[in-house]
């Protein structure tokens, strides 16, 4: 033990002392500058012998701080888990760097609050974000070891992603990622949803603070806290009920459906993308409802109206995983990633590039727009009134994210010449929208 450590321990001793009543706060303070000068030796028992030898404290109250103490700097065991630094606070609970003594393995321990561990609802659905990561086993996303329960605590072990998420990754290169950067994240992502979507899963919370991007640039879908069984056998919330994350779910998702398929997380997967390439989410409102009413309204922006060098095949990429019409988008993560690839490839003509879509945060308010809007508006108003008072519920009553304050990450940018051709790839044409698809940039008065 350093003199540092051992400094620390003494100080621990007279502080708990002092708030047990053993000794006067004017008494601490002396001995504190005792030990904090190397007039006093550092160290509990040295700290207790001091305090018994002037008569602050009998023998038998000095064996009781030490054993305090010493209980308190004890390495702290969960369910089979040696606790060994705290990563990350959540609404929900803490996530610590942990051993997995069994398999003596370094995890991430995901453990709940006290209160949340005594609520029926809450430990239902932790318990079953870990059997739905348990039933996939891929290298893009995130493994789940073991859930349980331990004296009352909730906790459940997963894999320990060395790095961080996308969101603090953007934000650490000014709040957007080069392109192939971001198109090798969000490749990697759709190959991780082909497993979940094979384990008859659907992840419905997509977006980039769930995945997360080792040091060797390696990007893993985790959170699967809002997962669900494509038939719906296993949904906790009543038919209807929107859960997620407003800005990236897909208008599907956004009106409280519930015949929800993989097409809903192909769209946030777009969302996501757009996000990481221009710095912000496609769609933001000063309030939930506003967002919501965006997601289900408006046309997905460009993102060359905020980042003029992303390509035009990426863009369209974006608007063919982000059209508002599920029959419209790739129909599978595979078609996905074949297009993506086809990007990396060279292989993917887009169509001329229409001027860029404003985002829908950056439209004026005013008289003009397009002018097509306003029916369409009338059509739609009722049902975004109520599937925007069906997300604020939810999403008022829903618990907070816990997931580890990310390490600094180096992401991998793979070359364009290092990808595989796609073999069974549809052809690159037939994965894009046409032109027409994509809404006017400026609007026209009516």
């Amino acid at each position: 033990m350093s003199a540092g450590q051992a400094a620390n321990e003494g100080l621990a001793l007279v502080q708990l002392a002092t708030r047990r009543g053993f000794i006067s706060p004017d008494a601490a303070v002396g001995i504190t500058h005792d030990i904090e000068s190397g007039i006093t030796l550092p160290g509990t028992k040295p700290v207790a012998e001091l305090l018994v030898a002037k008569g602050h404290i009998t023998g038998p109250q000095a064996d009781l701080l030490l054993s305090e103490v010493a209980k308190a700097a004890a390495p702290k065991i969960i369910g089979g888990h040696q606790l060994v630094a705290k990563l990350g606070q959540g609404g929900m609970g803490a996530v610590y760097k942990a051993i997995q003594l069994s398999m003596q393995r370094e995890v991430a321990l995901k453990v709940l609050t006290p209160a949340l561990a005594k609520d029926k609802d809450f430990i239902e659905r932790f318990t079953r974000e870990a059997r739905a990561a348990g039933k996939v086993v891929h290298p893009n996303v995130i493994t789940c070891f073991d859930v349980g329960m331990d004296h009352g605590v909730a906790y459940m072990s997963l894999e320990l992603v060395r790095g961080g998420d996308a969101m603090k990754l953007a934000n650490d290169q000014g709040g957007r990622l080069p392109e192939a950067q971001a198109v090798t994240i969000i490749r990697d992502c759709a190959k991780g949803l082909g497993a979940i979507a094979k384990a008859g899963l659907i992840h419905r919370d997509i977006k980039p603070a769930n995945i997360f991007v080792s040091q060797d640039g390696d990007a893993k879908l985790a959170d699967l806290g809002l997962a669900r069984s494509v038939d719906g056998d296993d949904r906790m919330t009543q038919t209807g009920a929107t859960i997620g994350s407003p800005a990236y779910m897909s208008p599907e998702q956004a009106r409280g459906q519930s015949d929800l398929d993989i097409r809903t997380d192909i769209y946030s997967l777009g969302a996501s993308l757009y996000h990481l390439l221009v710095g912000q989410p496609p769609f933001s409102g000063t309030t939930v409802f506003a967002t919501v009413a965006k997601v289900i309204n408006e046309p997905a922006p460009d993102p060359r109206a905020l980042n003029p060098a992303v390509s035009a095949a990426a863009c369209a990429i974006v608007a063919k995983t982000m059209a508002k019409a599920r029959d419209e988008r790739f129909r599978t993560a595979d078609e996905l990633v074949a297009a993506l690839d086809a990007l990396f490839a060279g292989r993917l003509s887009a169509p001329s590039a229409p001027a860029p879509v404003r985002p829908a945060h950056a439209h004026r308010s005013g008289p003009h727009h397009v002018a097509r809007a306003r029916p369409r508006r009338l059509r739609v108003g009722i049902a975004i009134a109520a599937a925007v008072a069906v997300v604020v519920l939810a999403i008022a009553t829903g618990g907070g994210d816990d997931r580890p304050a990310p390490a600094t990450a180096t992401a991998r940018i793979t070359s364009p010449l290092e990808q595989p051709a796609a073999t069974t790839a549809p052809a690159a044409a037939a994965l894009l929208p046409a032109p027409a698809a994509v809404a006017p940039a400026k609007a026209q008065p009516e």
